[in-house]
């Protein structure tokens, strides 16, 4: 019977639109691929907005390495171009993280140091795999992975931050659709064949739910109650008497026979 309702909740354009909500895809760790030896990936942002130094100096330039998390923090100029922020991260960054020569005759001193610094890179390297493969299963472990291949049809979660003007009150739709999925970005990302609200038309797999056609749940809307005045003759006092000769009754049927049945148990089995 659960099984029933829930298939019959799924097909249920309503349901849908008034009980949806966001449900996490399957975890996926950071595509990035984890490097070999610290500096050869950085990521670089800026603070902006900042009191002015003695200096002039009104923003941050903070470049980070993604291996050993390293960071550095550079005062600039909030209106400092392309060559100048080039020129800040030659002289405060690149100069210190030069990557020593492979093919030179060192000391033996250093070339020991760098056997030792190449062991724990790699010592590191094994390890964040490690941790991100331990993270990975145990955000997996209560998720469903969700797959959706071009052409299928789905619903669209409407999240308020998204979709302001949708979402006002309590009462409005929470989904709309169904959508086309037009293109299959990752496992997390979907792009579907949305109309124009002003938002791009790619989505997180959370916010998208399989699409299943009602046919069967609107044959059931369409078949008439067999309840009324319009049903055959049904000889109770026979069916209760011999129970092996089995019929399908309506609940006006069901209710005379069960009517029958009291006044045949009351007269000791004598119809």
């Amino acid at each position: 019977m659960l099984g029933d309702v829930t298939s019959i909740v799924n097909k249920c354009v309503t349901c849908h639109m008034a009980k949806s909500t966001f449900k996490a895809g399957s975890y996926t760790p950071f595509a990035r691929p984890v490097r070999e030896k610290p500096w050869e990936d950085v990521s670089m942002d800026f603070i902006v907005a900042l009191p002015r130094t003695q200096r002039g100096k009104d923003a941050i330039m903070v470049v980070v390495d993604r291996f050993s998390k390293m960071a550095h923090f550079i005062p600039c100029h909030k209106t400092d171009d392309a060559v100048n922020v080039a020129d800040l991260y030659y002289r405060e960054v690149l100069r210190l993280h030069v990557p020593l020569p492979k093919n030179e005759l060192l000391h033996k001193d250093a070339e020991a140091k760098l056997k030792s610094m190449m062991k724990l890179h790699d010592q590191v390297k094994t390890r964040i795999e490690h941790v991100n493969e331990v993270y990975k299963r145990k955000a997996n472990k209560n998720r469903r992975a969700k797959v959706f291949k071009e052409g299928d049809l789905v619903w669209l979660h409407l999240r308020k931050e998204r979709f302001p003007g949708k979402r006002k009150n309590k009462l409005m739709p929470r989904a709309e659709g169904p959508y086309k999925v037009i293109q299959r970005i990752n496992d997390n990302a979907y792009k579907i064949e949305f109309g124009d609200y002003g938002v791009h038309a790619t989505f997180n797999v959370g916010d998208l739910s399989p699409y299943i056609d009602d046919d069967g749940l609107l044959e059931l809307r369409t078949i008439p109650s067999q309840e009324g005045g319009d049903d055959p003759n049904v000889d109770h006092e026979n069916l209760i008497l011999n129970p092996d000769k089995l019929i399908e009754l309506t609940r006006t049927q069901g209710s005379q026979m069960y009517t029958v049945g009291v006044g045949v148990l009351v007269n000791g089995g004598q119809a």
